[in-house]
């Protein structure tokens, strides 16, 4: 994988470990360690403002959140990964459908 020196940028990923990482956390639980270790390895990732997480949500978390979730489980979702990483560190993210607000 090419370094963040080497001027590279990520293309977009496909993510489905966010909906594990809230469910171990339970409902309404800030996300645990592994979490926090998910979004280091964000960080370290060579993104640029174009650099995406594509995701499909979770129908388990999503019903377990109050199972209104717009029609999202019928698309993917998408998210620029520089969006996600400072939604988190202003505390936005709490649970798993922040990541779709």
């Amino acid at each position: 994988m090419p370094s963040r020196s080497e001027n590279s940028s990520l293309s977009p990923i496909s993510s489905n470990v966010e909906s594990y990482l809230f469910e171990g956390a339970g409902r309404g639980a800030v996300p645990n360690a592994s979490w926090d270790m998910f979004i280091a390895n964000l960080r370290a990732l060579p993104a640029d403002a174009s650099s995406l997480i594509v995701r499909t949500p979770s129908r388990n978390v999503t019903a377990r959140q109050g199972g209104n979730n717009g029609g999202l489980l019928d698309s993917l979702a998408t998210s620029p990964i520089q969006k996600v990483i400072e939604a988190v560190d202003k505390g936005a993210v709490r649970e798993y459908a922040d990541l779709f607000r």
